[in-house]
């Protein structure tokens, strides 16, 4: 069994928005081996899986929602992303549908055929204007990462501010911050969320112990000061 509190760690790193990667490469800097870091993030996913979301999924999907529209409508009603995306997956499996599912979008696709001769009589008679497609945050991310290594951590967090709302232009400004080629923690301070802008700080325990200091909600100080001790 993984320690509790390395654990309770990634707990709130997860709560957070910190992708498993980013949790995984901080704990191997502090010197765990993977096959801890396997071990612990195993067991962290299988903990924090919430019952509660699991049944809101089983719902949603018996009503005929697909995945995607799932975990929209769930992160809409407030629950964290992490906490969804992994009842989802638990419910649905990874990249699999069950049966019923199936064979109800077999039944969609039948009616869609059905009516296809209309759709092809309407998309050629009515001009249609092609829609750009949508991306979404992480793909705006990584390509935020691509300005700041071409015109520096500014240029990127502004991109941040333009192209995301809310906990994701937070995350992509941490993502900036702790970038190798930026690695700068005073950027974190640019973050509006607390709970972010402490994890974004805490990323600097190696380089900058007393990040701890500028670290406000409780939890996050007592875990920040864990992993302080951690590294004596």
């Amino acid at each position: 069994m993984a320690d509790p509190q390395l654990l309770q760690y990634i707990s709130q790193q997860e709560h957070a928005g910190v992708r498993p990667e980013q949790i995984a490469q901080v704990l191997a800097d502090r010197g765990y081996t993977q096959e801890q870091i396997a071990e612990a993030l195993s067991e962290a996913n299988r903990a924090s899986i919430d019952p509660h979301i699991v049944s809101y999924v089983q719902e949603y999907a018996r009503a005929g929602q697909t995945p995607a529209q799932i975990q929209q409508e769930l992160v809409a009603q407030g629950y964290a992303p992490a906490q969804v995306r992994k009842a989802i997956i638990h419910y649905f499996g990874p990249g699999t549908l069950p049966k019923h599912h199936t064979i109800m979008f077999a039944c969609i696709a039948l009616l869609l055929v059905a009516g296809l001769g209309l759709l092809l009589h309407q998309t050629i008679s009515t001009p249609t204007i092609e829609q750009p497609a949508q991306i979404n945050p992480s793909e705006q991310i990584g390509i935020v990462l691509g300005i700041a290594r071409d015109k520096g951590p500014q240029a990127a967090i502004k991109e941040c501010q333009v192209r995301l709302r809310n906990r994701d232009r937070d995350l992509c400004i941490m993502d900036v911050a702790i970038l190798d080629s930026v690695h700068n923690d005073q950027l974190c301070d640019q973050i509006v969320d607390v709970s972010v802008r402490d994890t974004c700080l805490m990323n600097f325990l190696d380089s900058t112990p007393s990040v701890c200091k500028r670290v406000q909600l409780r939890e996050n100080l007592e875990t920040c000061q864990l992993i302080g001790s951690l590294r004596t």
